[in-house]
């Protein structure tokens, strides 16, 4: 694991003039080109080693910080992230978060728009922020319907500033 954090961040050094490159959302919002995916580095096992990659990432020049409620690092990677703008090594506006939904809260699957906000809300309070720079509806349902109503869900959060941005991950040109 700690090969592949250093060869990550090796690429993100050898890339640093990219790394403060961005390009603009369909809403106005700029979004770094390059950042920092945390999956496949979950749970409390590999909470200090998530916590040092986010630092060494942000140190580098790394604005894009990339999760899931699905990994299971949002509290770690909220924890390095609170922790770099305390000692006022970066602001928290110069800062690209990005988390995708899962479709399980708690044990229940959010069908409703309301539950969506709620699926929302859960994700920012396990990363302590008080908003998110984008978050992704992780993987489509097999219902149109309840695709629609999570969407609308994001919509919402949008609309109450939970949200800067909202989009889809793992979906197909018909979903």
């Amino acid at each position: 694991m700690q090969f592949l954090i250093i060869v990550s961040l090796i690429i993100g050094i050898v890339l640093a003039e990219n790394v403060s490159k961005t390009f603009r959302l369909n809403n106005g919002v700029d979004c770094p080109v390059i950042g920092l995916g945390t999956g496949g580095f979950d749970g409390a096992p590999q909470g200090e080693l998530v916590k040092q990659m986010v630092r060494d990432a942000i140190d580098v020049g790394y604005r894009l910080i990339d999760t899931a409620a699905l990994y299971g690092n949002e509290e770690a990677i909220g924890e390095a992230v609170n922790e770099l703008i305390s000692a006022g090594k970066v602001r928290r506006e110069d800062l690209f978060i990005s988390t995708k939904i899962f479709l399980l809260i708690g044990q229940s699957i959010p069908i409703s728009r309301s539950e969506t906000v709620e699926n929302v809300r859960l994700g920012l309070q396990k990363l302590n922020q008080s908003y998110v720079d984008l978050i992704l509806f992780h993987f489509p349902s097999q219902s149109d319907e309840i695709n629609r109503e999570i969407w609308s869900g994001l919509e919402d959060a949008l609309s109450q500033g939970l949200v800067r941005s909202i989009g889809v991950s793992n979906f197909n040109v018909q979903q």
